[in-house]
């Protein structure tokens, strides 16, 4: 018993002493939200990325998802609160639209960004096996490939060279990039479409004169301003920097020292304040120039902020050792603090995000997801239990507010804003990719046309379609027209349809397409 005791001892010594050697690499992807709804997300255990059938009962919109929560303020959310009101929930089961892969099944602990780039909706995501990806987002293939260091005949792949952060996007900028930080202590920037070569990396060192800093910190992107944060393995590089994008380079604006690492992905408010935790427990608001606003302890425990906060209309929410804060954005004073479990004994890595009508959602080491109203009660409905394991994976607000969430066993739930599990999808049970594949080519074989239709709309096929059954389904999942085809195309009239958002599933659950009514 004394010899553990001297070990148990000398474990918390050695913690005290290198904080990051805790919880190592407790990511797990995060969902991200396209336009129509569909929800693209990344498998830590499977590999791959996959995207989701759309649930939003929202009609097109031209909104990217360009970066980890979605915007400066990290609030996860791409809804408004017009949508919240008219929520309804499509109680459909979500069916899988295309895998993408790689021929070793990389795992990716980073989740996917997503952006309109001349035309073309791409996602853009880091593997572990050190290349950087784009994806197209409408069927899942390859545009492109990057190696993490940009002279691979040079310099040969180490463990280093693995993408944990999650990628940003930046159209404001001249030549538009997309950022993401890497386990070489690097900050990259790739150009969305390859061409010239205006790629850029920063510090940019040899392999040999690395600084051994790790990113882990997701970009927050202002104009051409990056804020991002430095988890140092080695030397006392502990700094928020702020780097300007110049086009084929970069420039440090300047940098913050905090002396010691930082995970947690920055939230930027209106005025141009950047906030952010670090492994002591401290939340930092610094000004656009880098001056010290406030710094408060949030975290007694062994805990380290993991979480990232988020910044609402009147408060910034962070999360630590079993306690969600509300601080006040001006000065840093506690406005309130909830205990996950009631005792404040669970860690909160999962980032919180930010609901049209104010809620905050986040999950909690207890396998729960929890939503807390704007002064600080528990919604009803809530917390839910997601998951066996902590969980880590922050959740995403989808247009019509449906609170999107991945957990460790690579399952996907669907959760109303009043705590109802609306559906749920697992990625470990869905077809081998070459069956995807195959089932995504059925779908390509399906075609509904006009789309937006008025008074009909017609179905045509390429598959045996006589005898099938064509059901049309509102958004809250209710049959509103059964037909029986009979030939490779039907026409269906509208009457008695009212205007909005339709799901058309054709002869089994695999083959469903949105279509939208008009007026």
């Amino acid at each position: 018993m004394k010899q553990l005791n001297i070990l148990f001892i000398l474990l918390t010594i050695f913690i005290s002493l290198n904080p990051t050697v805790m919880f190592s690499y407790p990511f797990n992807p995060s969902p991200t939200i396209g336009p129509d709804g569909t929800i693209y997300v990344a498998s830590r255990n499977r590999g791959g990325v996959y995207a989701i059938s759309g649930i939003s009962n929202n009609s097109l919109a031209n909104t990217d998802w360009p970066k980890f929560r979605h915007d400066i303020k990290n609030t996860g959310n791409a809804a408004s609160i017009n949508d919240l009101k008219n929520f309804s929930g499509l109680t459909l089961r979500p069916t899988i639209l295309w895998a993408f892969n790689t021929p070793d099944q990389t795992e990716f602990y980073s989740s996917p960004a997503l952006a309109q780039i001349d035309g073309e909706w791409l996602l853009f995501i880091g593997g572990v096996d050190g290349y950087f990806y784009a994806i197209k987002a409408t069927d899942g293939t390859q545009k492109w490939r990057k190696r993490s260091i940009f002279d691979p005949a040079s310099i040969p792949y180490e463990p280093e060279d693995v993408f944990y952060a999650s990628p940003s996007v930046n159209q404001n900028v001249p030549t538009p990039h997309v950022y993401c930080g890497g386990e070489s202590g690097e900050l990259y920037a790739y150009l969305t479409t390859p061409g010239i070569n205006w790629d850029w990396r920063y510090p940019d060192s040899s392999y040999d004169g690395l600084t051994y800093n790790v990113i882990h910190s997701s970009v927050a992107v202002s104009g051409n301003r990056l804020y991002v944060g430095m988890n140092c393995s080695y030397g006392n590089d502990y700094r928020l920097y702020a780097i300007q994008d110049i086009g084929y380079t970069c420039a440090v604006a300047w940098s913050y020292h905090t002396g010691i690492a930082i995970i947690s992905s920055p939230a930027v408010d209106a005025s141009g304040n950047i906030f952010f935790g670090d492994d002591s427990g401290y939340v930092t608001c610094l000004n656009s120039s880098g001056a010290l606003i406030w710094r408060r302890r949030i975290s007694t425990g062994v805990y380290r902020i993991i979480s990232s906060p988020a910044v609402s209309s009147n408060a910034l929410y962070a999360g630590t050792d079993g306690f969600l804060f509300a601080l006040n954005r001006s000065t840093g004073t506690q406005i309130w603090k909830y205990p996950s479990t009631g005792t404040g004994l669970e860690g909160i890595f999962s980032s919180p995000v930010i609901g049209a009508d104010g809620a905050v959602y986040f999950g909690c080491d207890d396998g729960e997801l929890y939503s807390l109203t704007p002064t600080g009660l528990l919604k009803p409905g809530f917390p839910i239990i997601l998951s066996d394991y902590v969980i880590t994976s922050t959740p995403a607000i989808a247009l019509d507010g449906t609170v999107i969430v991945y957990t460790r066993e690579d399952s996907v739930f669907g959760i109303s804003p009043t705590g109802t599990v609306l559906w749920s999808i697992s990625l470990q049970s869905i077809p081998g990719i070459e069956e995807t594949r195959s089932l995504m080519q059925e779908a390509r074989g399906l075609e509904v046309y006009p789309n937006p239709a008025k008074t009909y709309f017609a179905v045509r096929s390429t598959l045996n379609a006589q005898g099938s059954i064509l059901r049309m389904y509102d958004v809250s999942g209710k049959v509103v027209k059964e037909v029986r085809c009979k030939k490779q195309e039907t026409r269906v009239s509208l009457d008695g349809i009212k205007y909005g958002v339709y799901f058309v599933q054709f002869g089994n659950e695999t083959l469903t397409k949105k279509l939208v009514i008009t007026k």
